[in-house]
């Protein structure tokens, strides 16, 4: 696909997670700063690429902080220093800046005396689907099941939800779809969690319909699904 209502699609050839989502963002600020009225930059591993773009920009940049990357377990020493560090630039050099939480924003003026814009999540993005053509595929339809769609991250407490359906007898399955394959923790849940009777671990889906599906005949959905 080339465009998308009118925008014009560009591909590059880097994963746009984990450490390469450096070159990805770089690269992609790179391809858009001259020809462009907005840049949005999700996450701030790129942000080093702003000193040096935002002279020769007349677009105005809008940077999302998607959470305090820079605490995160997963990361060591230095990748934890560089995304502190491309955080500061990403506030500094960014002409507005989105916190998805009452609790990033506080973070964002206390740290760096900056305002911010609070764009909260928690609109209602599901649509109603009727499960009868989806039974097949997913037998636990038409029961009570709870449900989560998500990055399988140690910050999400994945595990320690796997771990208290493990202990519990609730009566009514734990449904899980994430990208177990991304990583080793993900692989050490998957490994040590499919086979559990009532838990049912599902790789990622994309097809929206079939997402819905599950998000709608749940019984209980977490807020971050």
């Amino acid at each position: 696909m080339e465009s998308y209502k009118g925008a014009k699609l560009i591909y590059i050839n880097k994963k746009a997670n984990g450490v390469q989502s450096i070159i990805y963002d770089s690269v992609s600020l790179l391809k858009s700063y001259k020809s462009q009225d907005y840049i949005l930059l999700l996450g701030v591993s790129g942000a080093v690429m702003l000193p040096f773009l935002r002279p020769f920009t007349s677009a105005k940049i809008v940077t999302h902080i998607d959470g305090l990357e820079w605490k995160r377990d997963k990361w060591g020493w230095f990748a934890k220093k560089f995304l502190k560090f491309s955080e500061g630039l990403a506030v500094r050099y960014s002409h507005g800046v989105i916190a998805d939480n009452k609790h990033i924003q506080n973070y964002i003026t206390k740290e760096y005396q900056k305002p911010s814009f609070l764009i909260a999540y928690g609109a209602d993005h599901v649509s109603p689907v009727e499960p009868d053509a989806y039974k097949k595929k997913f037998s636990f339809l038409g029961s009570p099941y709870i449900f989560t769609v998500c990055r399988i991250e140690p910050e999400n407490n994945v595990e320690m939800q796997l771990m208290a359906f493990k202990e519990c007898e609730i009566g009514m399955p734990y449904v899980v779809v994430g990208n177990w394959n991304a990583n080793d923790y993900g692989m050490n849940l998957y490994h040590k969690y499919s086979k559990v009777q009532n838990i049912i671990l599902y790789n990622p889906i994309y097809e929206m319909e079939e997402l819905n599906v599950l998000r709608s005949n749940c019984f209980f959905l977490p807020a971050w699904t």
